[in-house]
């Protein structure tokens, strides 16, 4: 603990309430302490005492020109997670793609819609086209996604169903675990858990008998279209 100097446990500076002894450095104690705000943060001692720091950043922040709180919003396929910083007076955040990368952007480009994705877009647009978009394979993989992605539909986006991440814009991907269909007669069948999700290790072409005996009981005055599993 600093040299001549009493323990500030419990004290409160401005936003920022100490809650435990930290360490020193140089001579100075440096105490964890909790903003407000929720967010916990390791500050000077020193600096505590005369007034140079009265919250976790949240003030400066809140008040720093073209801050505007994004937190949970989505934008295209950017998710905000995180505030980062303020940088030249435009504001830093932490997002993650829906392909499942993280990139730090200005929040201005997300709500303007300069930057849509990570970077997947472009990626996609140069990749080579695989010629395969009107294949049986293809419109299996297509309404996958559709019912999954759906929350009115009650049997699979409405009770929770998903599909593989790195599935939902890389068909080839798709394509490669599962193949090309054996036959007509074939579709997409969550197995061997009918109840679970479609992701490797859980996901096969069956024929219509196949995935009758994987289905799970249906009420009897309910229609079911076998080309849909």
């Amino acid at each position: 603990m600093e040299p001549n100097r009493k323990d500030m446990t419990g004290l409160r500076f401005g936003k920022l309430q100490v809650v435990a002894f930290d360490k020193v450095v140089n001579n100075m104690a440096w105490w964890l302490c909790k903003c407000d705000c929720g967010n916990m943060k390791i500050a000077c001692g020193t600096a505590l005492r005369y007034g140079a720091l009265h919250s976790c950043g949240c003030l400066r922040r809140r008040h720093a020109p073209n801050y505007r709180d994004l937190t949970g919003q989505k934008f295209n396929r950017l998710t905000a997670f995180q505030y980062v910083r303020t940088e030249k007076n435009q504001a830093l955040w932490r997002c993650k793609c829906d392909c499942g990368n993280e990139i730090t952007t200005k929040g201005v480009y997300l709500t303007t819609g300069d930057t849509k994705s990570c970077g997947c877009i472009i990626k996609e647009g140069t990749r080579r086209t695989h010629g395969l978009s009107h294949t049986p394979e293809h419109d299996a993989w297509r309404r996958m996604k559709a019912r999954c992605d759906n929350p009115n539909n009650k049997d699979y986006g409405g009770r929770g169903i998903k599909y593989h991440p790195g599935w939902k814009y890389d068909f080839e991907a798709f394509l490669k675990h599962l193949g090309r269909k054996p036959s007509p007669q074939h579709s997409l069948d969550r197995f061997p858990n009918n109840n679970g999700n479609y992701e490797p290790g859980n996901v096969r072409w069956a024929t219509d008998k196949e995935q009758a005996m994987n289905r799970r009981p249906r009420s009897k005055n309910k229609k079911q279209d076998p080309s849909l599993p």
